[in-house]
């Protein structure tokens, strides 16, 4: 026996276009709401300055490390070890949605870094979750309740990657950062600091912008985004993290470096891996293996700290300084790959930014 529903088709369309309605209705606040005390701001990782509010975007070339670093990050929170042996925080639930690796890479990966930290992953309980390539992506119709509903109770989330969480969208138009948007109303509503992996170009030598600059696609995805950390560098060195962007109290963190290694345990070499951190002069070296190079470096920024803005092609330049032709081309090179000198028309080269 089939039962008659309770409403009428009609009086049932009529409610849940209401309902609809409601849940559309644009919210406005007075000055005895603006004026209540907020809350100080909720940092999962003070040191990192990732708190709650739009997405954080992690960008980077390829084979740089992206994923494996967002590894490390997330079983420390899971933890609540230290990122990366140097920035506190507390035991936390995350959640790693991997859409490019695989079941077997990932849950491999996590393992390494594992042994190599230290953690007993069974102790973790729910802490860690993974989601393996699931079918409901940014851009599915069920989107936004299904993700609602996977962050609810999830501190930190990682979505790798942009590209294919939204394989539909077109990463060159303004209109990507609807997924985005939809990210931040999600974490919005459940809490979660949302992390998106994507790639980056290689850095333009001549960009004042720097690795901001190279970040694939639309400027909308850099402006949709709460903080942007850029990773740059070559495969097989460390990776420098450039802090492009921090909407909380904007507050920039100097660049530091972070380098992947194998952790040797009961005879085998590659048994865990961790993540090392270095700071600026660390990076330095370790970018360009010799104090030599440092040191050539150095002196070209105190010229511009004295000079910050050189009339002249490149030999003048070399000239102006007073260094050797091969010395001077590597170090000018690794200054105008950061963004901190600038090459202009005239010609003439600029000083953008950096500590001398």
């Amino acid at each position: 026996m089939t039962l008659a529903p309770l409403l009428p088709d009609w009086a049932l369309s009529e409610r849940v276009a209401a309902l609809r309605s409601a849940s559309r209705a644009i919210e406005c606040f007075g000055p005895a709401e603006i004026a209540k005390p907020l809350a100080d701001v909720a940092y999962l990782i003070e040191g990192l300055r990732i708190a709650k509010g739009a997405p954080l975007l992690m960008a980077g070339p390829g084979f740089i490390g992206k994923t494996a670093i967002a590894q490390s990050l997330m079983l420390s929170l899971a933890s609540g070890q230290r990122v990366f042996g140097v920035y506190s925080c507390k035991p936390c639930t995350v959640l790693h949605v991997d859409l490019e690796q695989g079941r077997d890479l990932t849950f491999r990966r996590y393992q390494r870094f594992a042994r190599g930290m230290g953690v007993d992953l069974l102790s973790l309980e729910n802490r860690l979750r993974v989601a393996i390539k699931p079918a409901v992506r940014l851009d599915s119709d069920d989107a936004e309740d299904e993700y609602s509903r996977v962050l609810e109770g999830v501190d930190f989330a990682v979505i790798d990657c942009l590209r294919a969480a939204a394989p539909t969208a077109d990463e060159n138009s303004s209109e990507v950062r609807r997924w985005i948007d939809l990210l931040d109303r999600i974490g919005e509503k459940t809490g979660t600091v949302v992390a998106l992996i994507h790639h980056m170009k290689k850095p333009n030598a001549n960009a004042p912008e720097g690795a901001r600059n190279a970040i694939r696609g639309s400027s909308a995805i850099f402006d949709a985004c709460g903080a942007v950390f850029a990773f740059t560098g070559e495969k097989g060195q460390p990776a420098r993290v450039h802090h492009e962007k921090e909407r909380t109290k904007g507050i920039l963190l100097d660049d530091f470096g972070l380098r992947i290694e194998d952790v040797e345990l009961d005879g085998r070499r590659d048994a865990g891996l961790r993540i090392v951190h270095l700071e600026r002069e660390q990076l330095d070296t370790a970018d360009h293996g010799s104090a030599k190079q440092l040191d050539n470096v150095r002196r070209i920024r105190a010229f511009f700290a004295a000079t910050p803005v050189h009339h002249g092609n490149q030999s003048s330049l070399r000239a102006a300084v007073g260094m050797k032709n091969e010395a001077f081309s590597a170090a000018l090179s690794i200054l105008q790959s950061r963004g901190e000198i600038a090459t202009e028309a005239g010609p003439s080269f600029r000083w953008t930014g950096g500590s001398t």
